[in-house]
Parts: C-alpha cells; sequence; structure tokens
C-alpha cells in the first residue's frame, strides 16, 4: 500500500484504507467521484467541506476545530493504549476530522487577517 491516493496520485489526505484484492488508499475527491464512503464520514471533497464550514461564525470554527484536536488526541491515546474504539475514531476517522479542524482553523485564520 502506497503513501498517497491509489486512484490520482494525490499526497494530500486524509486517506481511507479501502480493503479488497490489494488494500489501497483513496482521497476524499476519488472516494466522492466513485460514490464511496468515507467510513463513518461523509464523502466530501475539500471544497465541499470548505464550503460547508464556511456557512459557520467563526467562533463556533474555533471552537469546532478546538473540540476536534481534543478527540482526536484522546482516542489517539486510546488506540495506543490498546482500547477499542467506534469506527468512526479508529485512524482513518480521526484523520478525517483532524482535516476538518485544519480547515476550520484556516477559515478563522483567514477571517481574522481580513478583519485586520
Amino acid at each position: 500500500m502506497g503513501s498517497g491516493c491509489a486512484f490520482c496520485g494525490s499526497a494530500t489526505g486524509p486517506f481511507t484504507r479501502v480493503e479488497g484484492l490489494f488494500d489501497v488508499l483513496m482521497c476524499p475527491r476519488c472516494q466522492h467521484d466513485r460514490g464511496q464512503q468515507a467510513g463513518p464520514y461523509p464523502a466530501m471533497t475539500p471544497e465541499q467541506m470548505r464550503a460547508s464550514l464556511k456557512l459557520l461564525p467563526t467562533w463556533v470554527l474555533a471552537q469546532k476545530a478546538a473540540a476536534n484536536r481534543a478527540l482526536v488526541a484522546a482516542m489517539r491515546q486510546r488506540l495506543a493504549d490498546g482500547h477499542q474504539v467506534a469506527r468512526m475514531y479508529q485512524p482513518d476517522g480521526l484523520a478525517w476530522l483532524e482535516h476538518q479542524a485544519d480547515v476550520a482553523e484556516a477559515i478563522v485564520t483567514a477571517r481574522q487577517a481580513r478583519q485586520r
């Protein structure tokens, strides 16, 4: 299994592991284009995720990003300790939440820069 999307070659994640004859990684755009669900999370292109987050007020985005980061840290620790976690908190789901936090923080930063 490579380190990028097996369909388009993108190195930008988060990637979902698609199991079959050979396990491969698939980026959000290819998941969306092929109607593939991203595990427990919706298959959204980066543009769709950004557009949906832009609808939220800045203070909500900041809290959402902080909550996602805290949840990701807690679930990664649980996984590292050998505890079982729900499917949505497996590595693919955590990567999706982390990417969502990255996008939310970028929107907050851009909004704050415009206000100055």
